[in-house]
């Protein structure tokens, strides 16, 4: 994804709210961030605002992967998760794509800004990649990332008890 790549909108059902997800770039200081907000339907027809996450430069502008719902709390309601990654080129010594796993609650009505949900943690982001850098032997080697699609957060959601 290049930094002027347009913003991208998906349309979607949470927890029973018609929902726009909208991600968009935008300059902060030297760098390109993608910030991901919802425009989620009202009663009377408007929609309410809230900023869900930022898509932080990590070596390249973050990209959205996927977007979808799970349980992941103790409500009723089910949690929005989002899979972000970064492309990772770095002079040889680490190719492939950094992902992360961001899970957030269905916002309060007056609520601007989501802060992500304690289940978060457990898919703490991890590297789908080659390392040049000398590991085990001083050898290249690779890493891997389990939770790249929703499908894989979703079973592991439930795994740890969240149905």
């Amino acid at each position: 994804m290049t930094e002027d790549a347009p913003p991208h909108v998906v349309n979607a059902v949470w927890s029973g709210v018609q929902t726009l997800f909208v991600d968009f770039p935008e300059t902060k200081g030297d760098e390109t961030v993608r910030s991901l907000v919802a425009l989620m339907k009202r009663p009377d027809g408007l929609y309410g605002f809230a900023h869900v996450t930022l898509g932080e430069d990590e070596g390249s502008v973050a990209v959205f992967d996927a977007i979808g719902f799970a349980k992941a709390d103790r409500t009723e309601n089910k949690a929005f998760i989002t899979i972000v990654s970064w492309d990772q080129n770095h002079h040889d010594v680490v190719s492939g794509t950094l992902y992360e796993v961001r899970i957030f609650p269905i916002p309060r009505p007056d609520q601007g800004e989501l802060a992500s949900l304690v289940a978060s943690k457990h898919f703490d982001g991890g590297c789908e990649c080659r390392h040049n850098d000398g590991g085990p032997g001083d050898k290249p080697y690779s890493t891997h990332f389990a939770f790249k699609t929703i499908a894989t957060v979703t079973a592991e959601l439930k795994k740890l008890g969240y149905n």
